[in-house]
């Protein structure tokens, strides 16, 4: 790193973000609840699936709580509380897993929490 009047300036500036986020004294951090949108959430994991396996392939049970996806005529089962997937076929589970659990935590909002020292 040269040192200059410019790399100097952006350097204070990374090290006063770190120390105001290590006290606890940024705008992003509260003690109120992150509301989910768990709707939302289930609406985006829905319409991801049914553009992997395609709509006719998915389908929602009556009370909203579960995904049924169709792959090579095999089914999986995706909980839409829990976020799990049980399915005979490993592969297909897994595929259908990650996926779940990659829009999950794309689309809900992370929890900052003071670091300890």
């Amino acid at each position: 790193w040269e040192s200059s009047p410019v790399n100097d300036v952006y350097a204070d500036a990374v090290v006063t973000v770190i120390l105001k986020t290590e006290s606890g004294d940024c705008p992003g951090n509260t003690d109120t609840p992150i509301q989910v949108n768990k709707k939302h959430v289930r609406t985006c994991i829905q319409e991801t699936l049914e553009e992997m396996y395609g709509a006719s392939m998915v389908s929602v049970s009556e009370d909203q709580q579960q995904l049924t996806v169709t792959v090579d005529e095999k089914k999986a089962i995706v909980d839409l509380e829990s976020y799990e997937v049980k399915c005979d076929d490993e592969e297909i589970q897994s595929m259908i897993e990650v996926t779940v659990k990659h829009m999950s935590a794309c689309i809900q909002p992370l929890k900052l929490t003071p670091s300890i020292a």
